[in-house]
């Protein structure tokens, strides 16, 4: 991993969630009028963020709240990366190009293509898997269109509605909900969220 010293600490897993609220709300207010943004773990990275409104992103221990540096231009570098790949680098409406592209990918480009695949290959299956090598070169583009696809349909299809989620989340956990087993799961999911929630306003309240 790039940048270890910012974004990872030691015995990560036995900081409990309390400490490390109260960590954030710590930093947010001793330095409060010059927050922009407040981050708390998430994934790879193990430790606290905070944006100012200066520009500059520093790094915190999320127990002991020791400065553990600012943001490296490897990160940056990452970050504009992942901007591009989810919202093409336009601000609001990018992320929804991309879901909708990614859903339109999904439940109509692929499930139209199989629905032909299926129409003329039904009564002979082995011959919708099986690639002809030697046809005419156009003939060759149809059969490799057609072997391909089939044989990736799956994962693209996993890849492209998975994709979606990052932009329309809210209206996959609600459909999604109806097959929870427990009510009890749900709500303390939804708790523990509403807490991150509540911090994270508090932090861009400081603004």
């Amino acid at each position: 991993m790039l940048n270890p010293k910012l974004l990872k600490v030691e015995n990560f897993s036995k900081i409990k969630e309390k400490t490390i609220l109260n960590s954030a709300y710590f930093l947010a207010t001793q330095n409060e009028g010059e927050v922009s943004k407040v981050f708390l773990p998430y994934r790879e990275q193990q430790t606290i963020s905070i944006n100012y409104k200066n520009g500059k992103t520093l790094y915190y221990h999320p127990k002991t709240r020791v400065f553990l540096g600012e943001k490296s231009v490897s990160i940056q570098f990452f970050e504009t990366l992942l901007k591009l790949h989810r919202t093409l680098g336009i601000p609001t409406i990018g992320k929804y190009i991309i879901g909708a592209s990614a859903l339109l990918f999904c439940f109509f480009l692929l499930t139209t293509g199989f629905y032909m695949w299926w129409k003329a290959y039904k009564n002979n299956l082995s011959k919708g898997f099986t690639m002809k090598w030697k046809p005419r070169k156009k003939r060759f583009h149809f059969n490799l269109h057609k072997v391909f696809g089939i044989y990736f349909l799956l994962p693209l299809m996993i890849i492209a509605f998975t994709g979606g989620y990052f932009t329309f989340h809210k209206t996959y956990k609600s459909a999604l909900s109806i097959f929870n087993t427990s009510d009890k799961i749900a709500l303390n999911e939804k708790a523990k969220q509403e807490r991150k929630d509540f911090f994270i306003r508090r932090g861009n309240a400081t603004n």
